[in-house]
């Protein structure tokens, strides 16, 4: 692309396309949340947001401003599959979209092909996970749909080695973005109004707080959460676990707790909002995930300062080794669990030290601002040369503005 043409790219809005396969409340639908309300407010940029179906998360996104476009679809196969797909063939080529960057695994698989066949000069998928993904049919189809993008990006090196050995994606392929955190996440203003609204799920305003931020989903392996309750449970009498998530595992974490007799210390009080940020309530937060990709979970923890403790797989254990927020233990093993949460529990001032690592660490290496413009110049330096070989001579737009990363 000549001079001139990168100073037209430069100047005007870039017309992008973000696609989401699902609306419900989850990890990577809330950082494609934060990603469009980020781009809504450049005027560098014109936001349309796809998503397949309506779901919890439909008014947010339309709350940020951008144009919100719901497709029906109800199977990536099939006679309504094809229909949407038609619409958003139609709809991107008629707004004339030049980037294209879905956000989960089924909007790679069903959102990229359309958007080869509509020639958007552009096109971008996400993977957000490291071992665990759904169904090989799927799985399969995501490798296609990885394939036929221009770039990937992930959120952490351990996600961007998955891709490059699952998939054979070259290097020059896949482009690392960390998660992010708005700097409401920071505010530590709210624990009294948090803690009050747990009152109603009969917790006492002095009780001792473990919590746990998920999608109630197998991969998160909660059953381990409320096993290391029932051993920790007898020796604190003032300690309350709280799970702040929806999906399908309720009913057998519900049936489990009704088992151990937890029934007056295990509360699953359902989906939250974020803000002011629920781990307020907390003295420490839990994830026993199976696999994790970089659980934003964690990150939101650890910028009020609360210590965690995870469990030692993919990008949690590398979040935490290298911010020194909290305990790793092994996948699965309840009594780990137990002990690691009783060493914070029992020593309040090992817990702060924690957690105030982990609060520095989230500030310096995860602010929102230099993970988003290093987002939006990789986008208009793509858009310069659409066989996806950044310009060197395209300078950021704003003064001290972080260059892209680099290919892992």
């Amino acid at each position: 692309m000549l001079g001139g043409e990168q100073d037209a790219v430069r100047r005007r809005s870039v017309r992008i396309g973000i696609c989401l396969g699902s609306t419900g409340v989850g990890g990577s639908e809330l950082n494609a949340l934060r990603t469009v309300q980020n781009l809504v407010r450049d005027p560098g940029f014109d936001v349309s947001v796809y998503c397949m179906g309506n779901g919890p998360l439909t008014t947010r996104l339309q709350d940020t401003g951008a144009r919100l476009f719901c497709l029906d679809v109800r199977g990536l196969w099939g006679r309504s599959a094809l229909k949407a797909g038609v619409s958003f063939l139609r709809d991107a080529k008629a707004r004339n979209i030049e980037v294209i960057h879905t956000q989960d695994v089924y909007g790679n698989v069903f959102f990229v092909p359309w958007a080869r066949v509509a020639r958007i000069p552009v096109v971008i998928t996400s993977r957000r996970w490291q071992k665990y993904s759904p169904r090989r049919g799927i799985a399969q189809a995501d490798r296609v749909a990885s394939w036929l993008a221009h770039r990937t990006t992930a959120n952490s090196e351990v996600v961007a080695k998955s891709l490059r050995s699952e998939y054979r994606l070259p290097r020059r392929r896949v482009v690392v973005f960390p998660n992010s955190l708005s700097p409401e996440m920071f505010n530590r203003e709210g624990r009294v109004g948090l803690r009050m609204a747990l009152g109603a799920e009969g917790i006492p305003a002095d009780a001792t707080i473990v919590g746990s931020v998920a999608r109630l989903r197998p991969v998160k392996d909660l059953q381990t959460l409320i096993r290391a309750t029932a051993h920790l449970s007898p020796r604190w009498p003032d300690l309350h676990v709280v799970i702040v998530g929806d999906g399908p595992e309720k009913e057998n974490l519900s049936e489990l707790t009704q088992e151990l007799g937890l029934e007056s210390v295990v509360h699953l009080v359902g989906e939250r909002p974020n803000i002011p940020n629920p781990n307020l309530a907390f003295s420490v937060a839990v994830l026993t995930s199976l696999s994790e990709g970089s659980p934003n979970v964690l990150l939101e923890a650890m910028a009020v300062g609360v210590p965690v403790v995870a469990t030692r797989v993919g990008g949690s254990e590398l979040l935490v080794s290298q911010s020194r927020a909290g305990l790793l233990v092994e996948p699965g093993d309840h009594v780990a669990v137990a002990a690691a949460l009783e060493r914070f529990l029992s020593d309040r001032e090992l817990a702060s030290q924690y957690g105030q690592a982990g609060r520095d660490y989230a500030k310096t290496h995860h602010g929102e601002r230099e993970t988003m413009e290093g987002l939006k110049l990789w986008y208009r330096q793509l858009l310069c040369d659409k066989r996806g070989t950044p310009s060197t001579d395209l300078s950021p737009v704003g003064e001290g503005l972080p260059r892209p990363p680099q290919h892992p």
